[in-house]
């Protein structure tokens, strides 16, 4: 059968459709929208995982024998730098999962790049947990990757991060910043300390257990925040 005479039997094309209403935020961000959210959640979620992976590689001598001899006497110091490795862990999840969800770092590239330099930093310090004195001096480079992240996120996102977090946090860094300088003979020997590792690894322990409890806060605070809005 013929066609009638200027018009064409194939089948018209697909209309082009922008993203929908979905894609974005409420200002039109792509990146701040839930594509970028989820990818965003996607790099989270593996970098975390080869934190942890990290972390059981890295059990000295080897994870089997590090499990039968994790209650020994002589096992405390380990076994205490490998429950702050697990926090912060934890921590970061909490931390970098919520940021994300209330839309305080898109998916851009300074959010996942300081995602990326934590999560390297982390992984060193993991691989290092039996030589205290790299461990020490990872766990330095880790605090300053963080507190970079925490000054991007008050200043140039605008979170509402307190200024005593900001200022405890750099606190905690500067003594940590002394004991990996101590542990690693770089002090001038009138400054020198001959606090045993113990003392420092409990110091790091403490530092993620109060920065846990500053996530937590925050989220605490929100959610009554969020609770008295109008409904």
């Amino acid at each position: 059968m013929s066609t009638p005479q200027g018009k064409s039997s194939a089948p018209p094309a697909p209309a082009q459709t922008a993203p929908g209403p979905g894609t974005h935020d409420a200002t039109g961000n792509l990146m701040r929208g839930p594509e970028g959210r989820t990818a965003r959640l996607t790099v989270i979620s593996v970098l975390l995982g080869a934190m942890v992976a990290a972390i059981v590689a890295g059990l000295p001598p080897t994870p089997a024998v590090f499990a039968r001899s994790l209650l020994t006497g002589d096992h405390l110091v380990i076994d205490l730098q490998v429950l702050a490795m697990l926090l912060f862990v934890f921590d970061m999840w909490i931390t970098f999962s919520w940021a994300t969800i209330l839309g305080v770092t898109p998916f851009d590239f300074v959010g996942n790049l300081m995602v990326f330099l934590i999560a390297v930093m982390a992984i060193g310090w993991a691989l290092s947990v039996s030589e205290i004195r790299a461990w020490l001096g990872w766990y330095v480079a880790l605090g300053v990757a963080g507190g970079i992240n925490l000054l991007i996120s008050r200043f140039m996102r605008h979170a509402h991060i307190p200024l005593w977090r900001l200022v405890l946090y750099a606190a905690c860094l500067l003594v940590l910043t002394y004991a990996a300088l101590n542990a690693n003979g770089v002090v001038p020997a009138w400054a020198t300390s001959s606090a045993p590792s113990l003392l420092w690894v409990a110091v790091v322990l403490v530092s993620v257990i109060v920065d846990l409890g500053a996530i937590t806060e925050f989220l605490r605070a929100y959610q009554q925040g969020f609770a008295r809005l109008p409904r």
